[in-house]
């Protein structure tokens, strides 16, 4: 597959950086300290303590959390 470009030189497309983007990442990076923030205080709130004594709870870090958060929402930072 060649991708054209407008001074009419074409590059294939494995010339593209394989990388993930700097903005995704900063997106995800500055997503992931705010959902680590809100994991922190929601395991601090009461009713999670019911939960986690019962076996109710999710089984997930608050750092798996965060991060499961982070990435579903800087996905959809990249959908318009």
């Amino acid at each position: 597959m060649a991708l054209a470009l407008d001074n009419g030189r074409t590059h294939s497309a494995s010339a593209q950086p394989k990388g993930k983007p700097i903005e995704y990442r900063l997106i995800v990076a500055v997503a992931f300290l705010v959902f680590l923030v809100a994991a922190i205080v929601e395991a601090l709130l009461p009713h999670n303590l019911v939960a986690r004594f019962t076996g109710r709870g999710t089984g997930k870090s608050i750092f798996q959390r965060a991060r499961d958060s982070a990435r579903t929402c800087a996905a959809y930072a990249f959908m318009g």
